[in-house]
């Protein structure tokens, strides 16, 4: 064999030899992280004391310098183990400050470095962990649903080193938005399930999925804000015993393709307010005119529910309301006229009638002159004969009054 020919074998022979020592050493060597070998200055500094990644993943950091001084150069003590360059997706928005990725490629402990151009310099442990070969996936990362409706997702427990991985919990955080339920249709696999959330009201919550080998996943789940209520005119009636108002109740849009509708308009005490259609009602879908008939004193509510679950309500006060004269008593000689003020409070109470309950003593009328306040009829008493009579006043709403008046000779 030629000198030449057992030279090269000799040489391959070598390289092999250390490529296979030097991967050993790579694999399982580790720069302690003591703090005497930490150095810490004030002109330049990393935005952490301390890194943490996975091999093949990478984390974000920023180096920070003095406004007296200048960024020299940064990179890892150990090239096998990370490696630092300027990261190609972020910038920051401060003087002297410079975004850096730090790629971690095998599992291991070592430091990243930086120096400036005064010749001030930072180290920083960062710990490498080995990359796991378990995990559990929830299939649907944003699930979105309107009220009602359940959307169905597969939620997977894998492992690839033999060692058996499987579900061991899966939950919502708040149960008021959504809620789970195991899927009537199974997946023919080993490791995963089918789970229906169940969309119940509008907000935001968390889907979780725990692994027996203590794998994490999530899910955001988002109810939309329905688009269907039902509302009344008013929300507050205030009405005198007797008075009949109008209500317009409305019910608006839809849910899964089933439009919203009246159910029902109901009062809570129907011996203070009863509530019916009116005789006139609105061309429109989803909306009715309803009568409020005042007829006790006293407060209750109307509730208003339409088709798909929506509620409304008015409160309704019923006032007495008050009729009077202006004197309790009235004293003249017969041939005389008085002058007297019927007040009817509030004004919308009105005054129906007066009348005296024997015209031979004395008579009601009109008078020409009125006063200028609401509610309010000035009457002329014409005082005819000796004796005692009362006279009387009734408002709109049925409300009585009276007075009595005394004619001598």
């Amino acid at each position: 064999m030629k000198k030449e020919n057992i030279r090269l074998i000799v040489i391959v022979a070598f390289l092999g030899v250390f490529c296979s020592v030097l991967y050993n050493y790579t694999n399982n060597m580790s720069v302690k992280s003591d703090p005497k070998n930490i150095s810490v200055n004030k002109n330049i500094s990393y935005d952490k004391t301390s890194y943490e990644c996975v091999a093949g993943e990478y984390v974000d950091a920023v180096i920070r310098t003095s406004r007296k001084s200048q960024l020299k150069s940064f990179g890892s003590n150990n090239f096998f183990l990370v490696k630092v360059k300027k990261n190609p997706d972020y910038s920051v928005k401060c003087i002297n400050c410079l975004a850096v990725r730090i790629y971690c490629k095998r599992a291991g402990s070592t430091s990243v470095t930086a120096k400036t151009t005064d010749g001030d310099k930072v180290t920083i442990p960062i710990k490498i962990s080995k990359k796991k070969n378990h995990k559990i996936v929830i299939e649907k990362k944003d699930i979105k649903c309107k009220k009602g409706n359940t959307v169905r997702t597969l939620i997977t427990a894998s492992s690839s080193n033999g060692n058996r991985n499987g579900i061991k919990s899966y939950y919502i955080d708040d149960t008021t938005v959504a809620t789970l339920s195991k899927s009537s249709i199974q997946p023919k696999c080993v490791g995963c399930i089918n789970v229906d959330v169940n969309c119940k009201n509008s907000g935001t919550t968390t889907l979780r999925a725990v692994s027996t080998l203590g794998d994490k996943d999530s899910s955001t789940v988002t109810v939309e804000k329905e688009n269907h209520s039902i509302s009344l005119s008013k929300s507050e009636i205030t009405c005198q015993k007797g008075q009949t108002v109008r209500l317009d109740v409305t019910a608006t849009g839809s849910l899964n393709n089933k439009y919203n509708g009246i159910k029902s308009v109901t009062v809570a005490d129907s011996k203070i307010a009863s509530i019916s259609d009116s005789g006139i009602q609105p061309k429109c879908i989803g909306c009715r005119y309803k009568d409020v008939k005042c007829n006790n004193t006293g407060t209750t509510t109307i509730t208003a529910v339409s088709t798909l679950g929506d509620t409304a309500t008015a409160k309704v006060v019923v006032n007495s309301g008050t009729i009077k004269y202006d004197k309790a008593n009235y004293t003249c000689k017969k041939g005389d006229k008085l002058y007297a003020t019927i007040t009817a409070s509030p004004y919308k109470e009105g005054i129906k009638t007066f009348f005296s309950d024997d015209i031979a003593i004395a008579a009601l009328s009109i008078s020409t002159t009125q006063p200028k306040c609401p509610g309010c009829l000035g009457v002329d008493i014409t005082c005819r004969g000796t004796g005692s009579t009362n006279i009387k006043a009734i408002s709109r709403t049925g409300i009585t009054t009276n007075s009595v008046v005394q004619v001598t000779k």
